[in-house]
């Protein structure tokens, strides 16, 4: 046997020659008629090195000295995904944040931290960044990056009369060196207000909204960006947890009628005119709702509070307005030659399909403030029970 024909097979490149090779004694054993007789296709058929094996598997020779090489196992790659990613570095950042907040608030009197209820939170989600870059891209055009997302990483602090005690908050900041962050100024459209010079007029971005600058829900708190090594911190002081408590179940109801607007409901003059009624609807719920949790943050459980409910008329003028929002497009679609109308019937156009979905959501967060009926007294009878 040649040299590379040993290599091959303790290689198990090759099968063994050897074993397959006639010797000459062998081949003169065999009649030399048979030979002939036998067709080339029985010698192909036969032939341990067959161009189509029996067997659809290769089975290396285990030869002296060779043994078989096993595969190792791949683990899987897991995909690295951008939000990870972002998000991931962020944390970091976080963490070191929420213990800075956790020390100011042992020492200014009257602030509470509370480090579970922003561990969740502390970083914004990129899919919110997207969409809130999406939403304005004239301003990030116009401003930067750091002019529309001012709020990566973000915490909520406590403090009864916030309005009044946040400087407090911001001294104590400033010694662990951060600074409030530089914003530019805006009127009340939104534009940019310029000095004599005609260049921008950025002032400290501290946002107090109290009194006439709360919002329509009766959300009120004091909003501070502080800056630290090129990276923005948001602050929220609110009143206390039930105040944060009743800001999430309003900011629940709040992310549906917005929709109004993400949707192109409110494109239509009147039916911006009915989501804007409905709002102020909503609205007397809702400061009732942020009137109670302040309360019972100042005073605790020992003051009783009314329940908070929306009224029978209340509850048939939010009806109304559902009704109006659909009644309006229906005539609309009506109007319509059938060649310019998207859809067979009005209930499966998009836009109907839109406000089914946002009433249905708005009735479920809703459904917690319906009229509850009067608890009737037991009725006083004269029957003694025996002893």
């Amino acid at each position: 046997m040649k040299l590379h024909r040993k290599i091959a097979n303790a290689l198990g490149r090759f099968p063994n020659i050897k074993s397959f090779t006639k010797t000459s004694a062998e081949e003169t054993a065999t009649p030399k008629k048979t030979r002939h007789k036998q067709s080339w296709r029985a010698k192909i058929t036969n032939s341990i090195l067959e161009r189509t094996p029996a067997k659809d598997k290769f089975e290396p020779s285990k030869a002296e000295g060779s043994t078989p090489v096993e595969k190792k196992k791949r683990t899987p790659v897991s995909k690295t995904n951008l939000g990870d990613v972002y998000t991931a570095s962020k944390r970091a950042l976080a963490r070191t944040y929420l213990t800075d907040l956790d020390e100011v608030a042992q020492i200014v009197p009257g602030a509470t931290f509370i480090r579970e209820a922003n561990s969740e939170t502390a970083v914004k989600k990129i899919t919110s960044i997207i969409e809130k870059l999406t939403k304005r891209e004239d301003k990030y055009n116009e401003r930067g990056y750091k002019e529309v997302i001012r709020d990566e990483i973000r915490a909520r602090m406590f403090m009864l009369d916030a309005d009044k005690n946040y400087p407090k908050i911001i001294e104590a900041m400033e010694k662990k060196k951060y600074h409030i962050a530089p914003t530019y100024m805006e009127d009340e459209t939104g534009k940019l207000v310029l000095d004599e010079s005609g260049k921008a007029i950025k002032v400290p971005d501290v946002d107090v909204r109290f009194g006439d600058r709360a919002q329509s829900s009766g959300y009120q708190d004091v909003q501070i960006r502080f800056e630290k090594n090129g990276m923005l911190y948001e602050l929220i002081i609110m009143p206390g947890p039930n105040y944060m408590f009743a800001a999430d179940k309003e900011h629940a109801i709040y992310d549906q009628t917005r929709r109004y607007d993400s949707l192109g409901i409110t494109k239509d003059i009147g039916a911006k005119q009915i989501v804007i009624a409905l709002k102020q609807e909503i609205g007397k719920v809702t400061r009732k709702l942020y009137d109670a949790a302040e309360n019972r943050d100042r005073f605790g459980s020992a003051v009783a509070h009314e329940p908070v409910q929306f009224t029978p008329e209340e509850v048939k003028t939010i009806n109304g307005l559902f009704s109006s929002l659909k009644k309006l497009f229906l005539g609309k679609y009506n109007t319509l030659p059938p060649s310019r109308r998207t859809a067979p019937t009005f209930k499966e156009t998009k836009t109907a399909i839109n406000l089914n979905d946002i009433e249905k959501n708005l009735r479920i967060h809703l459904e917690a403030f319906k009229p509850k009926e009067p608890v009737k007294a037991p009725e006083c009878t004269d029957v003694i029970p025996e002893v």
